[in-house]
């Protein structure tokens, strides 16, 4: 499996346990030691999921790379949009508001696509980077920026997802995440400043990132998941365990902010920091 999609699906399984928990305390109650691993959902959005299993975006996510894979260079958004209904056919995956919108117009015969302005949106797209080659950066573009808006209506979110793969692709290159994000031209002039925010913060002590999370904000939305998830990308740059793991204990969204930052630690690493069991235990690995 590609490095890049492996070590987002590692941290969307990550956190899987505490996903969309946005109590601290409830989330120390669970896991009184912290996670050393994977684990079963403790919330009630995903019945059925065990540890190991992915969330509905790392699900939607392998269902892009099978389209991806089976179409190849005849990759369509309409090709995109017969896998995706068919996926959803058969599946048990969390409906989330994105899905459950784009689904109701598709019955009407619409092909517009949900009102969301969430993250889980643009983080898909690292299925187009763990398929189509670096050196096809337009490809890559062009595809990112279609899929994404089969199910997200908001702009931003279809440019956050080309801004993560124009940002992927300097990571692949050597660049450092700093160097990236500030060479890749994005038009939300706050997310850096506000993801310095971590950086910032006193100590890499869980309750200190916690206030950092409350301050921002643990929720799905592009204005406080893609700071968080950067901050906390830039601050454990070197560290993939302990950027995954401390970003699954702050709560909320954690998966969409998990699979941004595996995604991206795995263009800055592969997949050499990651613990063996964890690739033994991650289900999709074994697919």
């Amino acid at each position: 499996m590609n490095p890049l999609l492996l070590s987002s699906l590692i941290a969307d399984s990550i956190a899987l346990g505490p996903h969309w928990i946005y109590d601290s305390a409830v989330i120390d109650q669970h896991f009184p030691n912290g996670l050393s691993g994977f684990e079963n959902p403790r919330s009630s959005y995903h019945p059925g999921k065990k540890a190991g299993d992915q969330t509905h975006y790392g699900d939607q996510t392998l269902a892009l790379v099978s389209s991806l894979q089976k179409r190849g260079d005849q990759w369509t958004l309409e090709g995109w949009r017969e896998d995706w209904q068919t996926f959803w056919k058969t599946s048990t995956s969390y409906r989330d508001h994105a899905t459950r919108e784009t689904l109701a117009h598709l019955q009407q015969g619409s092909t517009q696509p949900s009102d969301s302005g969430e993250l889980g949106g643009a983080v898909r797209a690292v299925a187009v980077v763990a398929t189509i080659p670096p050196d096809q950066l337009e490809r890559r573009v062009r595809v990112a920026r279609d899929s994404t808006q089969l199910t997200h209506g908001d702009p931003q979110v279809v440019d956050v997802a080309e801004w993560l793969v124009r940002v992927s692709t300097l990571i692949e290159n050597g660049e450092t995440f700093a160097e990236a994000f500030h060479k890749a031209s994005l038009n939300l002039p706050p997310v850096l400043q506000l993801a310095n925010k971590v950086t910032q913060a006193a100590s890499d002590d869980l309750s200190s990132l916690r206030m950092v999370g409350k301050d921002l904000g643990l929720n799905c939305g592009l204005d406080a998941a893609l700071p968080l998830a950067l901050g906390l990308c830039l601050r454990f740059e070197n560290d993939p365990v302990k950027a995954v793991v401390t970003n699954a204990l702050l709560g909320g969204d954690s998966a969409a902010r998990g699979m941004l930052i595996g995604w991206l630690l795995g263009a800055r690493h592969g997949i050499s920091h990651w613990p063996e069991s964890w690739f033994d235990n991650l289900h999709a690995a074994r697919a």
